[in-house]
């Protein structure tokens, strides 16, 4: 949201493309036109963003509305037929206390910001939209089936310059490469990284060393002191505003993933026990200079051998168990669904067990079988080396690791990093309270992170300053050599 405010047209002024000039200058213009591909199109880009803002103020109202309005010990209590309204009193709506009332108008300034963003990119994106159209020739329907270096090649041949993509995706990737590095190298020395800390670092180190082109400072290397001590600044800043907002940022997040993920639990219990890889895991394992859109498929076809190489480990004692199981609680669901259909009154008026009623039973047994038996699925197995020989077209894996595919060490080492989605999410909320302490105590090494980003810079006769490591002309130089 910062970025595209920095580099609002509708602020600023800024020309949708400079013309007669070398294409890689237009980094501004180059974001986003990749933009307009991965979100394929200007309709789903612009719809995109305004359901984001609808989501979150339907999560704020949601909140207001069943903490202050709604009489929650009635309905728990409730043991007699009475009318939703009994339990309502709108009245409450706003009878909260000044400090949710000062969050309340910090998230709603937010959401203004936001609003300010979509019209500006209303009007940004439909000059893309044009440019793919008019210049190009691609329709945004076409874009589901074109691939990004198809826009290049068409680009290239518009603008009569001779375009490498390993250029374009540079500029791209360019603050990714550097988060990247700082990771991979403990500069940043996290070992849970959630997605709000994630983006408080990208704004209090990105946000101070590059300019509204996406460019990284000149006098960067000349004013050191400067830029650390803005970046030691912001992070403080955002820390303290991380602290007194965390009630309400816990509150967001919790509620959002229980929308969002709650409904697909219950009609896919298997998700609950599925397994991914942690946000720093996933940082570890990009590439540089990898767009975001190619290693999104990536991560997503390495998860997918991930789960079957892990699959084929299955604790024989447990499938036993959960064999009988299902045999014994699949017999009382459909004695249950028998004697129901007999007579449909048994389902809330026939008491099993603690006052819970034959439909509760029933609620409940569902997801438990499907669970159970999705665990006893039997599908045609491969070897365990098969599986890690394709795992490894993906991703870095040690030829002893595929040579000892069926061995015990192999399979821990797999599954340290990929583990299950519940737990990510509840080490994930725990990382969200500690955030405001992490990014100040990071706050302490501001000087030594802009040293690295130093280090690492050097300058590139198209691109100006990029990082070292995703220069890959010094690796083929380096191979030219040898």
């Amino acid at each position: 949201m910062w970025e595209k405010l920095s580099n609002s047209s509708l602020i600023f002024s800024k020309s949708f493309l400079k013309v007669n000039n070398d294409f890689y200058n237009n980094t501004t213009f180059i974001h986003q036109l990749y933009n307009y591909y991965t979100f394929k199109g200007y309709y789903n880009l612009i719809s995109n963003q305004i359901i984001n803002i609808v989501v979150s103020n339907f999560i704020v109202f949601f909140i207001l509305f069943f903490g202050n309005c709604v009489d929650l010990h009635g309905i728990i209590t409730l043991d007699s037929n009475k009318n939703i309204q009994d339990f309502i009193n709108i009245t409450n709506f706003f009878n909260i206390n000044y400090f949710i009332w000062i969050l309340l108008i910090f998230f709603y300034i937010i959401s203004f910001m936001k609003i300010i963003s979509v019209v500006d990119d209303i009007y940004v994106y439909k000059n893309i939209s044009i440019y793919y159209k008019n210049t190009l020739k691609i329709t945004d329907r076409e874009l589901d089936y074109i691939e990004w270096n198809t826009i290049i090649n068409n680009v290239t041949e518009k603008t009569n310059q001779n375009l490498d993509i390993f250029y374009i995706n540079n500029i791209i990737c360019s603050k990714d490469n550097y988060f990247l590095y700082l990771l991979n190298n403990n500069v940043l020395q996290i070992k849970s990284l959630n997605k709000l800390l994630e983006w408080n670092l990208y704004f209090c180190i990105f946000f101070s060393v590059y300019n509204n082109n996406f460019k990284i400072n000149d006098n960067i290397f000349t004013e050191k002191g400067k830029y650390s001590n803005k970046i030691r600044l912001k992070m403080r800043f955002i820390s303290i505003i991380n602290l007194i907002c965390m009630p309400f940022i816990l509150t967001l997040v919790t509620f959002y993933h229980l929308f969002s993920y709650g409904e697909l639990f219950y009609n896919n219990p298997k998700t609950i026990v599925s397994r991914g890889y942690s946000n720093r895991e996933k940082w570890r394992l990009r590439y540089y200079n990898e767009l975001q859109h190619e290693y999104d498929e990536r991560i997503r076809i390495i998860e997918k051998y991930s789960s079957e190489y892990i699959s084929l480990f299955k604790n024989k004692m447990v499938v036993i168990i959960f064999r009988l199981l299902i045999f014994l609680l699949s017999s009382i669901f459909l004695v249950l669904i028998f004697l129901s259909i007999i007579n449909d009154r048994i389902l809330v008026n026939l008491i099993i067990f603690s006052n819970k009623p034959v439909l509760w039973i029933i609620g409940i047994l569902t997801p438990l079988i499907a669970l159970f038996r999705n665990y006893m699925n039997y599908q045609k197995k491969r070897s365990p080396e098969e599986v890690l020989e394709d795992l490894s077209k993906y991703t870095f894996l040690e030829e002893d690791f595929i040579n000892n595919a069926h061995r015990t060490w192999v399979y821990k080492k797999i599954c340290k990093n990929f583990t299950f989605k519940g737990l990510i999410f509840l080490k994930d909320i725990i990382s969200i309270t500690m955030t405001p302490f992490n990014l100040w105590k990071i706050s302490y090494y501001s000087e030594n992170i802009l040293e690295e980003v130093l280090q690492i810079t050097s300058p590139h006769n198209r691109l100006g300053f990029i990082c070292n490591n995703s220069n890959f002309e010094n690796y083929i130089n380096d191979s030219i050599e040898e």
